[in-house]
């Protein structure tokens, strides 16, 4: 029991060792993990859906990289980049490291993926340009977001980040292009996936300054019509302090709000990771140097933050409580947030666990913070049917209740044989969460 730096609560901190059932993701037909590995994209808010970026997971899909959607209820797996006829595209689809961007709407009907090809809508020229589309699972078509408002004139230059709300109708993303809108220039666009056509408000220029200039801003993430993002453009927020920061504002007109705002000293360094966003847009999780609370010796040690810009509660994680060692280190920088924003998930190298016995420079795990802010509890969930890897288990996506999607490379002979690639797994959370696909689960290897 500790008191948290400018909060003055009490934090509850606990640590969960109840045991979980794991699943390995990413296997072909015959049941054996697939050539070269997985990546672990997203979840859905719903925990059911998991989207993955690998090779021929079901039967007669090429030996090219594509999307795919894991069903953890029914153990379908559903090839999400397709063209008009169902079949593969010809085209492997894009990389995207990204883990803070939202590529799954909520209740998982909608999916987001980049592509150079040209067969995934053959009507719309893509002008040799790796393009962003969204697949609707439930009436089983492909459309193109970088488009200009009469939805047919894509991007006429690289698109570099994208991301899109949990409904699946706001879309945003960064690009040099300057044919969608008629400022002719490039930036960062919102497109609104459910407008009609030519109506105005399809595909718009986004984040403005105080003045309503446009500016750069990158590393996003959208919830109900809140764009958190950082920039280092002056004039972001009235507040606004040399250098780069972490921002929340109207994702059209503005009006934003510094997150990393130092209390104490004034950091001259200022380094973040992009700030993952939930549902509500006004809460979000990151990693800075920046002392957001009082820090009486005036270093500027990286660490784990949750910040809700509407009710002011802000947290700083660490171990074994709020005021404990920084759970974040050069290897460890990124955060993700489920879609109701009580679970955060991160990796570190401490062994917070009792069964995290290894000396893995990146283990998974993910924490369920109070909505008071008050308590969080740490939850292990790199680890397969409680047996910790050898190497790494990385970038932990979450679903609303727990479900926990991972990739890992381990060669511990209790794990699946991975030959060293990182193939994707998903965990049960705790039973206290309720998980209705436990039935689904294996339980053994």
């Amino acid at each position: 029991m500790t008191i948290a730096r400018l909060l003055a609560v009490f934090v509850f901190v606990i640590i969960s060792a109840e045991v979980s059932a794991t699943r390995i993701l990413s296997l072909n037909p015959q049941g054996d993990p697939v050539g070269f590995g997985a990546r672990v994209l997203d979840v859905s808010g719903n925990g059911r859906y998991a989207v993955l970026r690998a090779e021929a997971l079901i039967a007669g899909a090429p030996n090219t990289v594509q999307i795919y959607v894991y069903d953890l209820l029914t153990d379908e797996v559903e090839m999400i980049s397709v063209r008009p006829d169902g079949q593969a595209s010809a085209n492997a689809v894009a990389d995207y490291d990204s883990p803070h961007s939202r590529v799954i709407s909520s209740d998982g009907r909608y999916v987001l993926f980049q592509s150079v090809a040209t067969d995934l809508v053959p009507a719309v020229e893509t002008n040799g340009q790796q393009q962003i589309y969204r697949r609707d699972r439930q009436l089983g078509i492909t459309e193109i977001m970088s488009v200009a408002g009469d939805r047919v004139t894509a991007a006429n230059n690289v698109v570099y980040e994208y991301t899109m709300d949990c409904t699946g109708q706001q879309i945003v993303f960064r690009t040099l292009a300057n044919n969608l809108t008629p400022e002719a220039s490039g930036g960062t666009f919102l497109h609104q996936a459910d407008a009609p056509p030519n109506s105005g408000v399809v595909t718009r220029k986004a984040c403005r300054d105080v003045f309503g200039d446009f500016i750069s801003c990158q590393n996003f993430s959208i919830g109900n019509g809140l764009l958190a993002f950082t920039s280092g453009s002056p004039n972001v927020s009235p507040d606004d302090p040399p250098g780069n920061d972490i921002f929340v504002g109207n994702v059209i007109a503005g009006n934003n709000i510094l997150v990393t705002k130092d209390v104490g000293d004034i950091a001259t360094s200022r380094s973040h990771s992009p700030p993952a966003g939930d549902c509500s847009g006004h809460r979000i999780a990151f990693t800075s140097n920046i002392n957001i609370f009082f820090n009486p010796d005036g270093t500027f040690v990286r660490d784990l933050y949750a910040v809700d810009t509407v009710s002011g509660q802000k947290i700083r994680f660490g171990f074994p409580d709020a005021a404990g060692a920084t759970l974040v280190n050069t290897t460890n920088r990124r955060a993700t947030i489920s879609d109701n924003g009580r679970l955060i998930g991160f990796t570190t190298d401490i062994n917070i666990d009792p069964r995290d016995t290894n000396s893995s420079p990146r283990d998974s795990y993910f924490i369920e913070l109070s909505s008071s802010f008050a308590s969080y509890e740490f939850i292990y969930v790199g680890h397969w049917n409680d047996v910790p890897s050898d190497r790494n288990s990385f970038a932990p996506h979450l679903g609303d209740n727990g479900i926990a999607a991972f990739v890992s490379d381990s060669t511990d002979p209790a794990w699946p044989v991975t030959n060293g690639f990182g193939h994707a797994f998903a965990n049960l959370p705790p039973n206290d969460f309720g998980i209705i696909f436990q039935g689904n689960f294996q339980q053994t290897p």
